[in-house]
């Protein structure tokens, strides 16, 4: 397959940025794995507020166990202990994906919008996750202002993207990354959906439309 890599949006240049500039260059791992490990636990804190809501919504009960037996497995789970000892990025990624939702469920949607919009910023992988809510929003009168603090969300953190990445890289990081990805361009500086080590549903549209050859 091509020899390509992940390639992480403005707002993951920003964190490291601001961690270099904090820590001294040896301490750089250790730094990032701490903010990681602090990621993971904020991550298991709003999961566990929103098994109390879902208790509490469908069950009638304060859920207090279900919390204590998750927040357990949590300490155990070897995925994400994986991800931290290597330094990966997936954890603020998840920590994203899971604020937006406690958020949007408690209709404080610019907090909603600020988490998914940032996760996006920092890698593309969030994008998935905040599609249905925006369509959702769009048709239903009652979380219209989700919309609006979407875009809102959308153009302060790529107003300071732009600042420090410029419009491809910063301001239109997404867009230029969903276009490299359809675009058979070969940009090595991202997973190609050519590589014959990917086979998602995206790329086998690509496939069926273009073609089944690999790199």
């Amino acid at each position: 397959g091509t020899n390509t890599v992940r390639k992480y949006g403005p707002v993951f240049i920003i964190v490291m940025k601001a961690v270099k500039t904090f820590a001294q260059k040896d301490y750089i791992p250790i730094v990032w794995r701490i903010l990681s490990i602090l990621t993971y636990a904020l991550i298991v804190y709003f999961v566990m507020k929103i098994i109390l809501l879902v208790q509490n919504l469908f069950f009638q009960d304060d859920g207090r166990l279900n919390c204590y037996i998750f927040a357990l497995l949590a300490l155990t789970f070897s995925p994400m202990i994986y991800h931290i000892s290597n330094g990966s990025a997936e954890v603020f990624c998840a920590l994203s994906v899971v604020c937006h939702f406690y958020y949007f469920y408690k209709k404080k949607y610019f907090l909603a919008s600020l988490f998914i919009i940032g996760g996006i910023y920092f890698t593309l992988f969030p994008l998935p996750f905040v599609v249905p809510y925006i369509v959702f929003s769009i048709f239903s009168k009652s979380h219209k202002n989700y919309f609006y603090s979407i875009i809102l969300s959308t153009l302060i953190i790529s107003l300071i993207s732009f600042l420090f990445q410029g419009w491809r890289d910063g301001a239109l990081y997404p867009f230029s990354m969903v276009f490299s990805i359809m675009d058979n361009t070969g940009d090595t500086r991202m997973l190609s959906i050519w590589n014959r080590e990917v086979f998602a549903p995206l790329s086998f549209i690509n496939k069926l439309i273009n073609g089944f050859n690999v790199q």
